[in-house]
């Protein structure tokens, strides 16, 4: 969930969640989609724990609550604000079995080995630090469990970021369109974070390499 270190006052939480709200078919159900094909492939069941990090407004949470309907679902977001509207919009859909905690990823509350799976959707390149966050995730991960990241190509050429830029505001308008990009300064290079994630301890995979890529990391 996109963060870009700005304040989320109310006002602005207020309007990205109702920016957001008209684009969880594109914007979050794909990556739900790929979490659970990745949890079937791996027969981790149902009687597991996914930790949203960095989950903002609850979207992704959401989708995956409506797909997998036993697993314990965690939200972790440093902004009260961002955890309020998530705790508002699951109250609104009847939505009740997320728990949503405030922190900070490089300081993990959770003891070594309690969560099967950690996601995360275009937040990690807005972590204080990218390494210390990974190092802390990789701690909590259960043996056999996995990290699976999706973010923004820090690499992607300079001319098909133009070109996606102009379809985003063509399709979704241009407001979209600068939300997408804001930050685009900070996004990260795929095998850059490989190279973190091996170092800790990780087997990885980047499954996508696109526009965004997706990198699957597992702890032996």
């Amino acid at each position: 969930m996109e963060h870009h270190n700005h304040h989320w006052n109310q006002e602005k939480v207020k309007q990205f969640v109702k920016d957001m709200e008209r684009l969880v078919k594109y914007r979050y159900t794909p990556f739900a989609n790929e979490i659970v094909k990745l949890l079937r492939k791996r027969s981790l069941g149902d009687e597991i724990t996914i930790l949203d990090v960095g989950c903002g407004p609850g979207f992704l949470l959401f989708e995956l609550s409506k797909l997998l309907p036993k697993v314990k679902l965690i939200g972790l977001d440093a902004s009260e604000n961002m955890l309020s509207a998530a705790k508002e919009k699951a109250q609104e859909d009847n939505i009740y079995d997320i728990e949503f905690k405030k922190g900070k990823v490089e300081d993990l509350l959770f003891p070594d080995n309690s969560i099967d799976v950690v996601v995360s959707q275009n937040s990690l390149h807005d972590f204080n630090s990218v390494e210390k966050a990974l190092n802390q995730i990789f701690r909590i991960i259960r043996n056999d469990g996995f990290f699976l990241d999706k973010s923004r190509n820090g690499t992607y050429p300079q001319l098909k970021k133009k070109l996606k830029k102009l379809f985003i505001a063509v399709r979704f308008g241009p407001r979209e369109a600068r939300m997408v990009f804001k930050g685009s300064d900070k996004w990260l290079d795929p095998n850059y974070v490989v190279r973190i994630m091996q170092k800790i301890g990780f087997e990885t995979k980047i499954l996508k390499q696109k526009f965004e890529h997706i990198i699957l990391g597992i702890k032996p």
